[in-house]
């Protein structure tokens, strides 16, 4: 007699056990302004959970962008600084969005400070020029 239920795939086994990670398309969906609390959670969340890979450097840089435009300029520095100590490196769009979030909250120096770090390059900022390809 054939079995009543067909066992489950070996591969939708190991992609049950395997690492969740943070996706941008994850992000997206609370890309509002007014969601930048869940969303910036999301990453947070995401790069601290033991046994997970952190976020892709996509869904940071959506993040970021999200906060330069709800005017949190402070929490966009913040996680900025805080990407590589949980394993993603930020790049130069990571930068960028940081960079803008400053500009809109007119806040030059901290956008001056982000540049100069962007020239010296070096550690885990790219350096200006840098591209993303």
């Amino acid at each position: 007699a054939p079995p009543s239920a067909t066992p489950p795939r070996r591969d939708a086994a190991a992609a049950a056990l395997a690492p969740s990670r943070v996706t941008a398309a994850a992000v997206m969906r609370i890309s509002q302004p007014h969601q930048w609390r869940k969303a910036l959670k999301l990453v947070r969340d995401g790069g601290e959970r033991a046994g997970t890979a952190p976020p892709e450097v996509k869904a940071f840089n959506v993040v970021l962008g999200v906060l330069g435009k709800a005017g949190q300029w402070k929490a966009a520095i913040q996680l900025l600084e805080d990407m590589p100590g949980m394993g993603v490196t930020p790049t130069v769009v990571s930068c960028n969005a940081a960079l803008l979030a400053c500009v809109r909250a007119r806040e030059w120096g901290r956008a001056w400070e982000i540049l100069g770090r962007m020239r010296e390059g070096g550690g885990e900022w790219p350096r200006v020029g840098d591209s993303e390809a």
